[in-house]
């Protein structure tokens, strides 16, 4: 009856309305058509054991649109396997096979196909014409193959084509005919495979590009005009190669850009204006390559106002007026990644151009000082890490601005310095209602090195230094008595026997030299047991109020 042929699916298969799910149930043979409802929109045998798909073991399938036979078995697939399919078919997924070659005709009978997925097989040759039936094709993925090459125009039929992934193949070389034809290409993924020539003009038909990845190759480096056929690109990655050289402006045609990354490279120079024209930028990622430079000059050139002398120094300048020559033209840019590279030191007017940056990222560098002025053209800056740097002292207008700033900002990985000086008035100043929990990590002196350094709070605590009065001696004569500071933990003052001065008596009262003599002697003696007294009182004093000295300091 009809009613039975809606409800009709095939032993172990799950079917729900027009769709029936025959995964991972280990069949080795597609089941007959007729094991499921004349209406069948979808079958999935995915994760089972099939080997092949024979000539004509599809037949009869003529109402499914979406086909998978993802992660089995199938080592061939025959030139009329998909003969019995109406042409209705749309979506079909052979990947995660062992396919080692495809026919030129095999797709000739579904040229409604706009689906086709072919990673993770074992594809070595792709023949020219083995795609030229499937016109309305829109999503192509055969990454994760054995492809050394693509022969110009294969893709040339598929003008509908808008997603293509070659991705993690043994791909040389992209000849300027490779992607003939496509000019409906949105996203392109060259990534993972051994391209080290690229055709002058390779791109040049694919004026709806806005994806572009030839991360992890074999690219050298970045000419002038490599964006000539690229204008309307959005996200270009050229990570993972061994790009050591960009040439000025190669990146100019490239006005629509937003996230470029020329990440895990050799790159030990961007000269100026490498990066100019780039206005649309949101996110540059430069990090893992071996510059020790980066300045504003990437962004923009110097201009002769900016020059002092004809060196281009602005070193001795007024830093808002020397960096206000540098227009901020990239008001989109938020992310910049500059990290694991060997920068030495930072220009005062680096982010000058880039002056909405949210966050930035230089850890992993040489950075053994930080210029204030660096940070006074960001306004919306919220993360700035700069761990991991030689960083072993601050100043205090950079630690100013760290503690009263909204930014996060990751100091962790220096070798500190952990003085009593300038890294412990930076302490002090974090703990003083700044709202800024910061911990940092002790390097030197060895002794503290690995602590914390709330150390500081015991090494530089400041020393209480109460005075007692001076004890004054008094005779019939005048003693005149100048106090001296003992050089002690708790300093007093006490008459000093130099200070004992007597003035000078009238001659008729004038007692006689040995007179004067015991008398002196007698003054004397009187201060040394003064001076005895005071001292044993003072230290049983110290030892009550101080304790142990070692409890207060580390040496």
């Amino acid at each position: 009856t009809v009613a039975d042929d809606e409800n009709q699916c095939a032993n172990g298969c799950r079917c729900n309305d027009n769709s029936a799910n025959c995964s991972h149930l280990g069949i080795g043979v597609v089941p007959h058509w007729d094991s499921f409802n004349v209406s069948l929109v979808a079958l999935d045998l995915t994760g089972n054991a099939l080997d092949s798909l024979d000539e004509d073991a599809l037949t009869g399938y003529v109402s499914v649109r979406n086909m998978s036979f993802r992660n089995n078995a199938i080592k061939s697939v025959h030139r009329t396997a998909f003969q019995g399919l109406s042409e209705g078919l749309v979506y079909l997924d052979l990947s995660d096979n062992v396919i080692r070659t495809v026919d030129s005709e095999t797709f000739t009978f579904i040229p409604k196909l706009e689906v086709l997925l072919m990673s993770n097989n074992s594809i070595a040759v792709l023949n020219s014409a083995v795609f030229s039936d499937l016109t309305r094709l829109r999503h192509l993925d055969v990454s994760l193959n054995h492809l050394s090459g693509v022969s110009d125009g294969t893709f040339e039929g598929n003008g509908q084509l808008e997603f293509l992934s070659l991705r993690h193949n043994g791909i040389q070389s992209i000849s300027k005919s490779t992607f003939r034809g496509q000019r409906s290409l949105k996203h392109l993924d060259l990534s993972q495979n051994s391209i080290r020539v690229i055709e002058r003009g390779a791109f040049s038909a694919l004026s709806q590009l806005e994806w572009l990845s030839l991360s992890q190759n074999n690219v050298k480096k970045v000419d002038t005009g490599f964006c000539e056929s690229i204008k309307q690109v959005l996200y270009l990655n050229l990570s993972g190669n061994i790009i050591d050289f960009i040439n000025s402006q190669s990146f100019t045609k490239c006005s629509q850009l937003e996230t470029l990354s020329i990440a895990h490279n050799n790159v030990s120079e961007l000269p100026q204006q490498a990066l100019y024209g780039l206005f649309n930028l949101t996110h540059l990622d430069v990090s893992h390559n071996r510059l020790t430079h980066f300045g504003p000059e990437v962004f923009a050139g110097v201009t002769s106002e900016m020059s002092v002398s004809g060196t281009g120094s602005t070193e001795h300048h007024d830093s808002s007026a020397v960096c206000a020559q540098y227009r901020s033209l990239y008001r989109d840019l938020k992310f910049l990644e500059l990290d694991n590279n060997e920068i030495t030191s930072l220009d005062q007017c680096v982010f000058a151009p880039t002056r909405s940056l949210q966050v930035i990222d230089m850890a992993a560098n040489n950075l053994s000082a930080l210029d204030y002025r660096i940070f006074l053209p960001l306004k919306n800056v919220s993360s700035f890490d700069i761990s991991c740097n030689r960083l072993n002292t601050v100043d205090r207008q950079t630690a100013q601005w760290i503690l009263e700033t909204d930014t996060a900002v990751n100091l962790t990985g220096n070798p500190w310095r952990c003085d009593c000086g300038a890294v412990y008035t930076f302490y002090r100043m974090s703990r003083e209602g700044t709202g800024k929990n910061l911990t940092l990590r002790c390097e030197n002196p060895a002794e503290l090195r690995g602590e914390s350094w709330d150390i500081l709070e015991e090494k530089c605590r400041p020393t209480v230094t109460p005075q007692l009065p001076t004890i004054s001696t008094v005779t019939k004569s005048t003693v005149k008595t100048r106090s001296r500071k003992i050089s002690q933990p708790f300093q007093f003052s006490t008459t000093d026997q130099r200070d004992v001065s007597f003035e000078e008596s009238s001659p008729g009262n004038s007692p006689s030299t040995p007179a004067r003599l015991v008398l002196s002697l007698s003054m004397l003696a009187v201060a040394v047991y003064i001076v005895a007294l005071a001292l044993i009182v003072t230290t049983r004093q110290y030892r009550v109020t101080c304790g142990n000295d070692s409890d207060r300091t580390r040496s």
